[in-house]
């Protein structure tokens, strides 16, 4: 890897320190697509991904009883045979710049070559969603889909097939077309009707700035119920924190207070930096983790794949085969404890869904 490589790779850092308290609400009906129920983990041993977990040390609770374990996978122990079907969503809406977001060779050196049992698909997002390819590993077919996708940039409303959009009850749009949390939730359900048994990441890339009054806590209940973990790249960050600085310095009057356009112009820059806080606290609560790139250049995007893949290789994913219901399936939440405090600490590790 080139020395600037290194540099980008050490600098990209998660969010944590932008992440929002928010308590997901109560689960809405979703029914399981297969009798296998799957629930993904990390384990953060100090400020690392701990890869000698066991079966023994373990504890899934089903509505907060310990249930068997069917499934056990991930680690140094078992290896992955469940494959991973990762989704990579895309902001087209016309905040977000490409800036080598779309180019293939950067998915299929990092992921595809990081992760034998990883497949993707591909999407782009503003108003509505829409789907480029379906998961995949062939490299013919990803380059095709993202070639796609730089169209899109000069036409959102393209797109092989359209992912509607729903906007949650209660929740309004603004002026523009930029639909993130909507569209989170429809690709997430769009992912999760893919045939087959696998955990299903999405990697959104989004500046935050969304066109809607929903929040977070709207789409994170729909989100667990699918099973999928969301890792957030908030594109522009870093500017936004450098404009705040430069607005903030050499801006005051006499008294020492903020000039009124300075004043103005934080107030926006402090709304802006809100939704990059919400769009970041979809990682801790789904289970994922969000980004925050010094930059956004193709150097840069192949190390936050790069982390990506490192990432998602020390997940951990345990599982049980749901009995046939005999009536009215009902709601159930499920959640993976350490029986041993020592062992680390789980990230993730919690579902909510109806069998």
């Amino acid at each position: 890897m080139k020395p600037a490589s290194i540099l980008l790779l050490a600098v990209i850092i998660a969010l944590s320190g932008l992440l929002l308290a928010q308590e997901p609400q109560p689960p809405p009906t979703f029914k399981s697509s297969t009798s296998l129920v799957l629930v993904r983990f990390h384990v953060n041993r100090q400020n690392r991904f701990a890869t000698d977990i066991t079966r023994n040390d373990v504890i899934l609770l089903e509505d907060g009883v310990e249930r068997p374990v069917d499934v056990f996978e991930g680690g140094r122990g078992t290896g992955r045979a469940i494959p991973i079907e990762m989704a990579i969503a895309v902001d087209i809406s016309g905040s977000v710049a490409d800036q080598g977001l779309t180019d293939p060779v950067a998915y299929i050196s990092t992921l595809l070559e990081g992760l034998p049992g990883v497949s993707l698909g591909v999407y782009g997002f503003a108003r509505d969603a829409h789907r480029y390819c379906g998961f995949t590993r062939d490299p013919a077919v990803l380059s095709a889909a993202f070639a796609e996708l730089r169209k899109a940039r000069d036409d959102p409303k393209s797109g092989p097939v359209r992912v509607p959009t729903v906007l949650p009850k209660g929740r309004s749009s603004t002026s523009g077309a930029s639909w993130i949390y909507e569209s989170v939730l429809a690709i997430a359900q769009d992912a999760s009707a893919s045939p087959g048994t696998a955990t299903r990441p999405i990697v959104v890339f989004s500046d935050g700035q969304t066109t809607t009054t929903t929040r977070a806590a709207d789409v994170v209940p729909g989100l667990l119920a699918q099973g999928v973990s969301i890792y957030p790249v908030a594109l522009g960050h870093r500017q936004l924190i450098e404009e705040m600085r430069a607005v903030q310095e050499g801006n005051y009057d006499a008294a020492g207070q903020l000039s009124q356009n300075a004043r103005t112009r934080m107030y926006r820059l402090e709304d802006r930096e809100r939704e990059v806080k919400e769009l970041a606290s979809l990682g801790p609560l789904t289970g994922g983790r969000p980004f925050d790139p010094p930059n956004l250049a193709p150097d840069t995007v192949r190390a936050i794949l790069a982390m990506l893949t490192a990432t998602v290789a020390s997940e951990y994913v345990v599982g049980f085969a749901a009995a046939p219901s005999t009536g009215t399936a009902r709601p159930h939440k499920l959640e993976v404890k350490l029986r041993s405090k020592e062992t680390g600490a789980v990230m993730g590790g919690k579902r909510a869904i109806v069998y």
